[in-house]
């Protein structure tokens, strides 16, 4: 469950089996649940990014990288969240001169995580 970058880890081992733990006592449904409703989210997040970015509207870019780095956080997807989190912060000091470069970088990670987390939780 390791990023290919030598970041932090796609999942982390310990929040992954937590999730899954409680998942053993609300069955499988819960669990697809989660997933289902962070693809959907996060997509919806990383969207948000994206126009934000195209209009240079650092203060949107700020609220969606939070958003997304919590619950990447949430779920364990470690090195989205750092990657969301630098983004955010830049933002916040109004910096999005690498927006585009790590908007790129968060879509590739984020390609990553949801089919890891598919297969960690779900069996996938």
């Amino acid at each position: 469950m390791t990023s290919s970058t030598g970041s932090p880890p796609t999942l982390d081992p310990q929040i992954v089996g937590q999730i899954r733990k409680l998942g053993q006592g609300r069955g499988a449904d819960l669990l697809r649940k989660i997933v289902n409703q962070y693809a959907d989210s996060s997509a919806n997040l990383i969207e948000e990014i994206a126009a934000g970015v195209g209009k240079a509207d650092a203060e949107a870019v700020a609220v969606s990288s939070h958003g997304l780095a919590s619950s990447s956080a949430t779920l364990g997807a470690m090195a989205l969240l750092e990657l969301a989190r630098s983004l955010e912060m830049e933002a916040k000091a109004g910096n999005l001169n690498r927006g585009q470069l790590q908007l790129e970088a968060i879509e590739a990670e984020w390609a990553l995580v949801v089919p890891a987390l598919r297969e960690a939780l779900l069996g996938e």
